[in-house]
């Protein structure tokens, strides 16, 4: 069965003027003519018409294709490893491009509808976001923002009252706000400072730009407070030292704290087997936090001894550290050092 070239064209979904270039260039040569001149196509030429169809999908050119068919050209496995490493470029840049949609819709998602004014504002955002951080660092941040954004709320709300009263950085209730905003944004960032650190230089760029809906009176009412728990911090611990703090346990000393305070409300004695299991649980989360650094270990135990600003807002409060040294000096235990 010999088919016309608009048969062909019709049930391949091509047109009458690409297969005509087929044939010019020599990709596709019908077998024969009818009387009149009509180019007509075999079994044979239909197969490599598809054939063709496949390896343009693929992305090839025409010109790869034809040395491809005829076998002519660099090696296939070579054309073949050439087009993967083209599409992976197309990948990248599509999973790029999805990153910026990701975030035009993170930013806009806290305004209404998208007047102008709110598309120029998101645009400025992203800008600002990509000058910080690559396109997959912002998809973890975006991703892990779920987690915590219901705490985030309440804590700005505390703040903005805390601003009204114009309570001072160093008073106890500023400082214990300071310290809820450092643990949820460092369980927010999976316990990366550095990371942390350029979100905090980004935010703090964008409110001085006034763009994003931040707030910039209160991103400096909040960097007071901060810097002073840093300073006491870094009276103790170099920044390097403070770095390697693993800052994702938050939620398991909340969980020991609560333990503790159970044990102490049922007047358990500090002798009892469930103390010494709270003592060792301590220790072992201590060990966690330091990386089991001896030596850091002792230097961030002397910190939180020696500046009660850092126990200021601490899931741990003064009565469960008091109770824990009880049991450790009923058990004549001193704290572990390993190395």
């Amino acid at each position: 069965m010999l088919l016309k070239v608009g048969a062909l064209a019709r049930q391949t979904g091509l047109t009458v003027r690409a297969l005509h270039h087929y044939d010019r260039i020599g990709l596709l040569k019908p077998s024969g003519r009818s009387a009149a001149g009509y180019r007509l196509y075999n079994r044979d030429d239909v197969a490599r018409l598809h054939a063709i169809q496949v390896l343009r999908q693929s992305g090839l050119s025409l010109a790869a294709i034809g040395a491809l068919l005829a076998g002519e050209g660099p090696p296939r496995h070579r054309i073949v490893t050439q087009q993967i490493e083209a599409l992976d470029r197309e990948i990248a840049r599509a999973t790029e491009l999805r990153g910026r949609l990701v975030l035009l819709q993170t930013v806009l998602a806290a305004g209404g509808e998208p007047e102008i004014e709110h598309w120029l504002a998101a645009l400025r955002q992203m800008r600002a976001y990509r000058e910080y951080f690559s396109e997959a660092e912002l998809e973890t941040i975006f991703r892990d923002w779920i987690a915590t954004e219901a705490e985030w709320q309440p804590l700005l709300d505390e703040i903005r009252e805390a601003m009204a009263g114009q309570w001072p950085a160093d008073a106890i209730g500023t400082q214990a706000l300071a310290a809820r905003w450092m643990h949820l944004a460092m369980r927010w960032m999976q316990g990366d400072m550095a990371r942390a650190i350029r979100w905090g230089e980004m935010i703090k760029q964008a409110a001085q730009q006034g763009f994003g809906g931040i707030d910039a009176a209160m991103v400096r009412y909040m960097e007071a407070a901060v810097e002073l728990r840093m300073a006491a911090w870094l009276r103790h611990l170099s920044p390097d030292e403070l770095a390697r703090l693993d800052k994702r346990l938050e939620p398991e000393w909340r969980a020991l704290a609560q333990r503790a305070r159970a044990l102490i409300a049922a007047g358990t004695d500090p002798s009892a087997a469930a103390s010494r299991t709270l003592l060792r649980d301590w220790d072992a989360l201590v060990d966690r936090m330091v990386g089991h650094d001896a030596g850091l270990r002792d230097k961030l135990l002397k910190a939180y001894r020696d500046e009660p600003l850092l126990q200021v807002g601490h899931m741990v409060d003064p009565g469960v550290r008091e109770f824990v040294e009880a049991v450790r000096t009923h058990a004549g235990k001193a704290p572990p050092r390993r190395r």
